[in-house]
């Protein structure tokens, strides 16, 4: 009887984490589904474009490294534009920013990217009139984060 009562307490328990863990899951959804739209519009040639940049505009770059800061290669880079031109160059990067782990963004990751967005002129609007690959890299990360 008194572990039929824990057992009890104890589903109860589980019904209550799952449901928990449910709701974050539904939260989580449309931010990774934002982020797969964000670069459904994206092309290869899209890229190489920003790639063969010689000195693009700071917010290109910028978006570059907030991309190099989350490591969809899994490459050890700096946030400076050979690297960031070397993270491009990656044939599979849109795949990899498809299949990105968003979970395992680090808080030093975060605060990386997110002191690019504090600065008032680094916006989606500013980069669509710059770049398209800009702009979509943009809403990945906006959506990623």
């Amino acid at each position: 009887e008194v572990k039929q009562a824990a057992a009890v307490v104890q589903a109860q328990e589980i019904d209550v984490e799952k449901a928990k863990a449910d709701e974050a899951l539904m939260e989580a959804l449309p931010a990774v589904e934002a982020a797969e739209r964000a670069l459904d519009n994206l092309k290869k040639d899209d890229i190489t474009e920003v790639k063969n940049f010689a000195k693009p505009a700071l917010a290109v770059m910028n978006v570059c490294f907030c991309v190099v800061i989350l490591k969809p290669t899994g490459e050890k880079l700096d946030e400076t534009w050979p690297d960031a031109k070397k993270m491009l160059a990656n044939s599979n990067l849109l795949n990899l920013l498809k299949s990105y782990a968003k979970d395992n963004i680090t808080e030093k990751q975060v605060r990386g990217v997110r002191k690019y967005f504090k600065d008032k002129d680094f916006t989606l609007e500013t980069l669509q009139r710059i770049s398209t690959a800009g702009a979509g890299l943009y809403q990945w990360v906006d959506a990623i984060l």
